[in-house]
């Protein structure tokens, strides 16, 4: 950022000037950030772990190090099944059970895409109070919950598969931006993340835009 400013003309900030005014932001504001508006009513839920630091838990096991590597951070999304852009993230500084981040990522009326560790009674009620549907495959027990017996009775496999479109969204933000973060405050972890989603999502609306733009060029070449 401090580059970029430089580059503009701007002003030379600091790095650690940048860091601070990023501490101050509110957590609505990346929120915003790191949205997407759309009015696709199929998306797909899952979440996904982030490491703190270059060498993973698996790799300090394998060699037997001394240094123990902190819990990684959870980041739960919300992405278009069509469009493949992240509507809503929620970052967590430790592993928590999926369903938690749900209830807070349900808000709207769409039709959920998730896995088995959402299949849960209160995520299925939620869903239907707001006039959606939540799809999980069904797992022993069903019977036991009302909503859930009801979801169970409506799956469908066909409307379930392009759940991995979320899969490919995390992998390409871990290829893209890496799979660890560098900031060391979780404050700062949480904006670094919801910015990468940003970018994410901005390069995804340029890359359409010139496919778009070029696709046009060429019928009006052949016309």
């Amino acid at each position: 950022m401090s580059e970029l400013c430089y580059d503009l003309k701007i002003s030379k900030a600091h790095f650690t000037t940048v860091e601070k005014a990023i501490k101050r932001f509110p957590k609505w504001i990346w929120d915003k950030i790191s949205s997407f508006n759309s009015d696709e009513e199929t998306v797909a839920l899952d979440a996904t772990g982030l490491e703190r630091s270059s060498s993973s838990q698996y790799y300090q096991w394998r060699i037997n190090s001394k240094y123990k590597v902190k819990k990684c951070l959870k980041l739960s999304a919300i992405i278009g099944i069509k469009s493949k852009r992240v509507l809503r993230a929620h970052v967590r500084a430790r592993p928590r059970h999926d369903v938690l981040d749900a209830k807070k990522l349900i808000t709207d009326k769409r039709t959920y895409l998730a896995d088995q560790g959402y299949n849960c009674e209160k995520l299925f009620e939620q869903a239907y109070n707001l006039g959606g549907a939540l799809i999980t495959p069904p797992r022993k027990g069903y019977e036991k919950g009302f909503y859930r017996k009801k979801a169970a009775k409506k799956y469908n496999k066909k409307v379930y598969n392009p759940r991995s479109n979320i899969e490919s969204v995390f992998s390409s933000l871990k290829r893209r931006f890496g799979s660890n973060v560098k900031s060391r405050i979780f404050r700062t972890q949480r904006a670094e993340i919801l910015s990468r989603i940003a970018i994410y999502n901005l390069i995804k609306d340029i890359s359409k835009t010139i496919f778009y733009k070029a696709a046009h060029k060429e019928n009006y070449l052949n016309a």
